[in-house]
């Protein structure tokens, strides 16, 4: 008589597992665990971003899972009860761990890792299922197990939706926000005094980040920072402009893209101004407007009136009253120049020369810049050359002893006259995308000297600029380099001899002089960041902010940093006086910083402060 083997030794059930049992199943656990979840995964999180169905993707899916069906089918339905719950058990543990391991490489989130990954494993975990099911059961096993597989996926999907990209292109899940919860809020307040300007737009007055005439005190740790006030708000990745009482920005409410005013002090919404057109999407990058408004004040005859001029992601630029928001006029860029546009709108802020408003259309026709008359919006000229703009914001700047408005397009640097719009010079310096958002920076001691930096394999260069007898102006490069200083939307700073910004999500410095790395050390994701006397402030990517004092050996951080936003922070950060000015996608916050020598600040000679909102 033949002995029979024991069920329950392992030995007996290898030995009814042949290798060519084995070896379909290995390769069925790569289409179910791997194939087929990242191409679900993808397509899934693209068409919720952005609407794309990638076909690719869903014929990498279906063919995964249809090879892994066809590995895996009968191989283990008539193995003993005991075997089969040892594999299934195995093959369920194995799928959290890909699950934990698929989230810390391509994904971030506010949401607890634990609880993420286990929601995560739950909502995709009908892909294995449906590869591995008709191995382990006959008919009416699948179908109820189906159910069970169904109810599952029902937690992930109802409670978590992915809100875009991270600066390193992972993807950003949240906990979803019930459609009661969107900003759907509008105010008409006329305000009574703005007060005079005291920061102009993107990145202050000088368009550099610099704050030169400051007094802020390292001591964070025995004096930290205070948030005054915190409110909600709508979605966009604009900054702020600024008079003494009031904040000017833009964001995405119910009624759409919007101008909106805010009291400095407290927060509250005063006024909006909105589009005539639908709120702009842009999945992987977020949506809402992305330019800053630019505050100006136009002299009359009579009279002066404080004015705003904003410019909407679809290119709508206004001119808007500072105190009511009424609309003094309008233009569309992308009717007066048609093409194709970028996929993430118009992101370059308007810039004010004397009595012209200087913007960037963002159609592949051009032109790069235009300019239109600031009290009525007659175009007055329109930059000839044929680069693209791309996402950074013209500046003006004294190169030779002579102003030019400098401008990073999408193919590199322009040195434009601002009287008529005539092509100075140019310089090619771009990434493989030609999206450049960094503005270029005049070296302190040589102004004709100019740093540039882009991100993604674009790294930086310092250029000089010199004229000929003849009037004409020519370009070298004094160093470049590819390897470092890779900025994709961060402005960049000098300290001394030290050239610093975030490369690629990690702080730092490049020799001046050399073009050499210096030290990188300081991974605070793809953040903002204000030059503040012989300080750095550093808002990191998730909403942190550190204070530090770089140089050539390092990055000193001086303080304890603090946590002012929980989430993906791309806005650039205002500083008036000893008030710090953050916002993201979903809130504003107003943080005030110690001084040094403990000096009164504005907010405690004025006797105000705001309040919080949860």
């Amino acid at each position: 008589m033949v002995p029979q083997a024991d069920d329950s030794d392992p030995s007996a059930f290898a030995s009814r597992m042949t290798i060519a049992t084995y070896i379909r199943c290995l390769l069925a656990v790569i289409c179910s665990h791997v194939a087929a979840p990242y191409a679900a995964a993808r397509l899934t999180i693209r068409y919720q971003l952005q609407g794309d169905f990638e076909l690719r993707y869903a014929m990498v899916a279906g063919i995964a899972v249809t090879i892994g069906v066809a590995l895996s089918f009968r191989q283990l339905v008539n193995q003993p009860s005991n075997h089969k719950w040892l594999l299934g058990i195995t093959g369920i543990i194995l799928w959290i761990v890909v699950s934990f391991v698929l989230l810390a490489i391509a994904a971030t989130s506010t949401i607890p890792t634990l609880i993420l990954g286990m929601l995560w494993a739950g909502g995709s975990f009908w892909i294995v299922w449906s590869i591995w099911a008709y191995s382990f059961f006959r008919s009416t096993g699948v179908l109820a197990g189906a159910a069970l597989v169904g109810l599952s996926a029902v937690p992930f999907w109802s409670l978590v939706e992915a809100t875009g990209l991270s600066g390193n292109a992972q993807v950003e899940f949240a906990w979803r926000k019930p459609a009661s919860l969107a900003m759907a809020v509008t105010a008409s307040n006329e305000i009574s005094s703005t007060g005079p300007v005291v920061w102009a737009g993107y990145l202050g007055t000088t368009r550099d980040g610099v704050i030169a005439n400051a007094a802020l005190s390292e001591d964070w740790t025995g004096h930290p920072p205070q948030i005054l006030w915190t409110k909600n708000c709508g979605l966009g990745w604009s900054s702020f402009a600024v008079t003494e009482n009031i904040l000017f920005g833009q964001e995405q409410l119910s009624t759409g893209d919007c101008v909106t005013a805010r009291d400095l002090n407290t927060g509250e919404l005063l006024w909006t101004t909105a589009e005539d057109t639908d709120g702009f999407t842009s999945g992987l990058g977020g949506d809402g407007p992305r330019a800053t408004p630019t505050l100006h004040l136009i002299e009359g005859d009579e009279s002066s009136r404080l004015v705003l001029f904003a410019v909407g992601p679809t290119g709508l630029l206004r001119c808007l009253d500072a105190s009511t928001g009424e609309v003094v006029w309008k233009q569309y860029l992308m009717e007066e120049f048609p093409g194709k546009e970028l996929i993430h709108g118009v992101c370059g802020s308007p810039l004010i020369i004397g009595d012209t408003v200087v913007v960037a259309p963002t159609t592949d026709a051009g032109p790069s810049l235009a300019a239109f008359d600031s009290r009525d919006g007659t175009l007055i000229w329109q930059c000839a050359s044929d680069w693209q703009a791309s996402y950074a914001s013209p500046a003006l700047m004294t190169i030779c002893n002579r102003p030019q408005i400098v401008f990073h397009a999408g193919s590199g640097i322009l040195g434009i006259n601002p009287t008529d719009g005539t092509v100075l010079w140019q310089y090619e310096w771009t990434n493989e995308f030609k999206t450049n958002a960094t503005q270029p920076l005049q070296e302190l001691d040589h102004p004709n000297d100019l740093f540039v930096a882009t991100g993604y394999k674009g790294g930086a260069a310092r250029i000089t600029i010199t004229e000929t007898d003849s009037g004409k102006f020519q370009v070298k490069t004094i160093w470049s380099t590819r390897k470092t200083m890779k900025t994709k939307f961060c402005s960049i700073a000098q300290f001394g001899n030290a050239l610093v910004g975030l490369d690629n999500g990690i702080l730092c410095a490049v020799d001046i002089n050399r073009g050499e790395r210096l030290w990188k050390k300081g991974r605070y994701g793809h953040g903002q960041m204000l030059k503040v006397g012989e300080h750095l402030l550093i808002v990191e990517e998730k909403g942190n902010v550190r204070i530090l004092k770089p140089g050539t050996k390092g990055h000193n951080p001086v303080g304890d940093s603090v946590k002012a936003l929980n989430r993906k922070t791309w806005n650039h950060p205002v500083l008036i006086d000893d008030r710090l000015i953050l916002r993201n996608d979903q809130k504003i916050v107003c943080v005030q910083l110690p001084l040094q020598g403990g000096a009164e600040s504005q907010v405690e000679r004025k006797g105000q402060n705001g309040r919080n909102e949860p």
